[in-house]
């Protein structure tokens, strides 16, 4: 990046903190590393509920977190003023992760038409969706719903960030097969 100096970074995610690991672990470490490497950047998350302590860690970060009252309620982002204050201009990329902040990420892309869209690709449901047992019933069609789901948002997305090697593959044999140019 030429001059980072002022712009912005946008990460959405559900959760700011995880109990497993998983998806916000990736975005909670992404972010504070990209700040820690690059300190005149302003890294933004925005997640969808966060407690005090949350909101401390992301703070002791220099993150700036962005956070609503409920856990996957949304609609808090269309009016939130400290999101609405940032420069449009000087937003440089939105960053979504799979179907938990995918979608999310490019409604909210489309306020800041001069940032790129990054889409994280994390699992590949036809290899996932047979596990869940409670989807014993259903994984079919999950799978196939899920997989449709995750490829459009990488589809629509700037850039794909696969995690690891195998869903890298899959993920690039996927959009290749469509056509998808980047």
């Amino acid at each position: 990046m030429s001059n980072i100096n002022g712009k912005y970074i946008i990460f959405l995610m559900n959760r700011w903190a995880s109990s497993a690991g998983g998806i916000q672990t990736v975005n909670r470490n992404l972010a504070c590393s990209v700040k820690k490497q690059n300190p005149q950047l302003n890294c933004v998350c925005v997640a969808t509920f966060a407690t005090e302590e949350e909101r401390k860690n992301a703070a002791s970060c220099e993150v700036q977190l962005i956070a609503g009252n409920k856990e996957d309620d949304w609609t808090f982002l269309l009016s939130n003023d400290a999101l609405n204050k940032i420069p449009k201009p000087e937003v440089l990329a939105v960053i979504g992760h799979s179907t938990f902040s995918g979608h999310i990420a490019a409604s909210c892309r489309e306020k800041f038409t001069s940032a790129i869209l990054v889409q994280f690709v994390y699992t590949i449901p036809f290899r996932t969706e047979g596990l869940k047992e409670y989807r014993k019933n259903s994984y079919i069609e999950e799978r196939e719903r899920r997989s449709a789901e995750e490829l459009n948002l990488a589809e629509a997305a700037d850039l794909v960030a696969a995690i690891g090697p195998r869903i890298n593959r899959y993920i690039k044999h996927q959009l290749d097969a469509r056509r998808w140019k980047c």
